[in-house]
């Protein structure tokens, strides 16, 4: 858990309060429903032992019937504004979400995009059609729990348009995001044997680093040429 809130929700279309929680691990924002007296929370099913139980790290385990949206990302902050709504920082997205009540004619939430199997023999590469004018890039990890970006550097030309495709081959969750001026990323968490892809523009000649946000020191650098 990262951030926690208790919400009035006469703006949010329930009844009695919720706590709202945001965590690392699990990309989701979460809403707990509040006993009508304020009491404490009123939970059901396998939550109703007040323990949430669960496989791995990284799983909602019980939790998952009380998920109000995904791809939140890390959420550092919750807080209720005076207008009834939710406001919601997420630290790896570098934005912050509003949350009302259900209104037709609104954006839809922020939601996770579905991760595909990866394929256990394949080999992470780093390459760029030539003169193309885009890039096609495969990072993976190592397969065990080294914490290391397979491989660790990359190579693009400034202007292409990249396909970056993450392959978590270890076994542990992981993402893969680059800061400014890229600010392209992954899901929160990618599971293991799980990949996914971005897209962006590769900006002027240089080093970026890319980093995973779950991991400190697990980093790698795309470097642009002319």
């Amino acid at each position: 858990m990262t951030s926690i809130a208790f919400s009035d929700d006469a703006a949010l279309g329930g009844g009695a309060g919720s706590a709202w929680v945001g965590t690392v691990l699990t990309d989701a924002l979460l809403r707990y429903p509040m006993a009508a007296d304020g009491s404490g929370l009123e939970l059901t099913g396998g939550l109703e032992d007040g323990v949430d139980d669960n496989a791995a790290k990284g799983d909602l385990g019980e939790s998952a019937d009380y998920v109000a949206g995904t791809g939140f990302g890390i959420i550092t902050d919750i807080e209720q504004g005076e207008d009834g709504r939710l406001w919601v920082v997420s630290l790896s997205a570098g934005a912050v979400h509003a949350i009302s009540a259900s209104d037709p004619d609104a954006s839809p939430a922020p939601s996770a995009g579905a991760s595909a199997p990866a394929s256990p023999s394949a080999s992470p590469v780093a390459s760029q059609p030539p003169d193309s004018g885009s890039a096609e890039i495969t990072i993976g990890t190592d397969e065990g729990q080294e914490l290391l970006f397979v491989p660790e550097t990359a190579e693009a030309q400034a202007g292409a348009q990249v396909t970056l495709t993450f392959q978590n081959v270890s076994q542990a969750p992981h993402n893969l995001t680059f800061g400014d001026p890229i600010g392209a990323a992954t899901q929160t968490i990618v599971n293991p044997g799980a990949m996914e892809a971005i897209e962006f523009t590769a900006p002027a000649k240089g080093d970026y680093t890319f980093v995973c946000t779950l991991h400190p020191g697990m980093d790698g650098v795309l470097t642009v040429t002319e």
